[in-house]
């Protein structure tokens, strides 16, 4: 206690006792208890909703300092699902004392002792009164119902239980049926390589009865018998062929319209598979140009066989074997008869060899006409030939075997091999002289055996030598003449064999050959079929009975009218074959020309069948 003495404004003392108290710090403990999802005021006015313990201090009017610690506790909401039931007709009082007897979810509002809510749900159902049941069972057999009781006949058999938990009473009907034991056949078609299951899940694939005994859902026994029958799965193969830009239908509907193999599988009503393979041929429609040349007087006959001889462009429609069109246009062309002007030089002692395969060594103007064998058209050559004096030559000799031969500079030489030559020349046009020496014998091509159908037949061959030679053929009966390379043998009803023996004029080398001559009376003509199999029997097509020395032209021509052959050789026959391809088995068409000594011009035509 304080007391202190003050003088008041009127001079008078004023004494004041002060009793001064010191407060203790007291740290204050709150329990508080909050719902779940509520918020908590602490006294420092922090707000708070999760369960924990809090300290938080507060100045009070004295200037002190309160310490207080909060431990606030969270109270959960409790939620209880019950599932009640009753029987039909009772009453249920739910715990907020609601009565209800409909089946159904009813939801109840508790306060806790905090204040918080506790959702107790009542899942109410109710119990049938009646349970319904079909029963069947086999003959001879019994069925055991809900109270125990067997029963053995078809009918309703009604049972009334009480359930000792709940109380309620349930009517049991059960409609009791029964059911014989059966015999059935059955009748099956499988398709080939298929495998059918039995009703006991054997698989079978043969033909045959097979019977199985088999207990239904009913427990009865049954009897099943299978006839297994087999249906072959069909193979049909068709060959079809269709013109350029026409299209085809097949089996399952599938529109085609190239060349090719086409497989189709279409499932009949029993799942069998038939199978059709169908090959689409293309008859193109060929559209082709030729260009013809003639000469001027002669006449052109067109595929259509229409003869022109006028210059032009005409178009020929074809019908194939398939019905197709082709298209031939021809472009034909006038030759005139042309002349060919040439200058040539050459040193002395050389020679020049014409068109005609004629040589010359000396100057001059030479004419020479050359017909063509294909077109028949006539070209005229003029060649103007000046002889200079040769610097360089080159010459080749042949020689027979064991002689000897001297060179231009005098040097005798006997073995094969190019040789040079240097020899003085005032015109500098063979100061060197080559020469090629070759040793070598005659060579004699010419058929071994020669059937001629005229009055008479030349006598063709070709010599191989390099030297000039002379000829000689022997017997002189019937020749024309006997020292010239080809004559002419005159008719004769007898077969004649003649000899030919060659020289060569430098080297006296020889060599021989004999044809054999028979006079035929047949007539030419072309096989109407041949098979270039390569089996040596018909391989290849040519006219029969025509002479290798007479002018002729033989043409093959497709079904679309384009030239896949053509030859001037009668040893030059048609193997079947186009541009290395073998040709398809068909008709073809052929052009035959020729003609004889002394004789017109002659054309023939036809068709011919390759088969394979």
């Amino acid at each position: 206690m304080y007391e202190t003495t003050l003088q008041s404004t009127q001079g008078c003392d004023s004494v004041i006792i002060t009793n001064l108290t010191i407060a203790s710090t007291v740290t204050i403990w709150e329990e508080v208890n909050i719902c779940d999802g509520e918020s908590y005021t602490l006294p420092d006015g922090a707000i708070v909703m999760e369960q924990d313990f809090y300290f938080s201090s507060v100045t009070n009017n004295d200037g002190c300092t309160q310490r207080y610690r909060t431990n606030i506790t969270v109270n959960k909401i409790d939620l209880i699902n019950t599932w009640v039931f009753i029987c039909k007709g009772e009453n249920y009082t739910l715990p907020d004392g609601r009565i209800v007897s409909d089946e159904g979810t009813y939801a109840n509002n508790f306060t806790s002792i905090y204040g918080c809510d506790s959702i107790v749900t009542i899942i109410l159902g109710i119990n049938t009164p009646m349970v319904e049941s079909e029963v069947s069972i086999c003959i001879d057999e019994s069925y055991v119902l809900e109270d125990g009781s067997t029963v053995a006949v078809a009918d309703t058999y009604i049972v009334e239980l009480t359930d000792i938990s709940t109380g309620c009473i349930t009517s049991y009907q059960t409609t009791l049926t029964i059911n014989d034991a059966f015999e059935t056949t059955q009748n099956i078609i499988i398709c080939e390589g298929q495998i059918f299951e039995l009703p006991d899940g054997t698989e079978v694939s043969t033909v045959g009865m097979y019977e199985n005994i088999l207990t239904s859902s009913q427990g009865c026994d049954s009897i099943i018998f299978t006839n297994i029958s087999i249906q072959p799965n069909p193979f049909i193969q068709n060959d079809i062929s269709l013109c350029e830009g026409l299209t085809y239908t097949l089996e399952d509907g599938q529109t085609v319209s190239e060349s090719g193999i086409y497989t189709v599988e279409i499932a009949d009503t029993q799942g069998c598979i038939s199978t059709f393979q169908t090959t689409i041929n293309i008859n193109n429609t060929i559209e082709t140009t030729q260009n013809i040349e003639i000469c001027e007087g002669q006449i052109f006959e067109l595929p259509d066989g229409t003869e022109v001889s006028t210059e032009g462009l005409y178009e020929s429609n074809l019908p194939s074997t398939q019905g197709c069109d082709s298209i031939i246009t021809t472009n034909l062309s006038i030759n005139s008869t042309p002349t060919i002007t040439n200058t040539v030089s050459i040193c002395q002692g050389a020679n020049y060899v014409l068109e005609d395969g004629s040589m010359v060594a000396d100057a001059g103007t030479y004419t020479v006409e050359i017909t063509d064998l294909t077109t028949a058209c006539t070209t005229v050559y003029e060649t103007t030939l000046t002889i200079n004096d040769a610097f360089e030559t080159t010459e080749n000799i042949a020689i027979c075997i064991n002689q000897n031969y001297i060179l231009p500079n005098g040097i005798e030489v006997s073995t094969e091999g190019m040789y040079e030559s240097i020899l003085p020349s005032t015109q500098g046009c063979d100061s060197l002289v080559i020469t090629n020496l070759a040793i070598t014998s005659i060579k004699i091509n010419m058929v071994e055996e020669l059937i001629f159908l005229l009055d008479s037949v030349k006598l063709t061959n070709t010599i191989e030598a390099i030297n000039p030679v002379e000829y000689l053929w022997t017997p002189s009966t019937g020749l024309n003449c006997v020292d010239c390379q080809e004559p002419v043998a005159i008719t004769t009803e007898e077969t004649t064999d003649y000899l030919l023996t060659v020289t060569d004029t430098i080297s006296g080398c020889k060599a021989s050959a004999t044809v054999t001559v028979i006079r035929s009376k047949i007539k030419p003509v072309v096989p109407n079929a041949f098979s270039p199999n390569s089996d040596g029997i018909n391989d290849f097509l040519s006219p029969l009975n025509i002479n290798a020395d007479v002018d002729f032209l033989f043409i093959v021509f497709n079904r679309w009218g384009q030239k896949i052959f053509e030859t001037q050789n009668i040893n030059e026959p048609w193997d079947g074959s186009f541009k290395n391809q073998q040709q398809q088995m068909g008709v073809y068409i052929w052009y035959f020309q020729y003609q004889l000594p002394n004789q017109a011009l002659k054309q023939m035509k036809g068709d011919v069948t390759l088969v394979r």
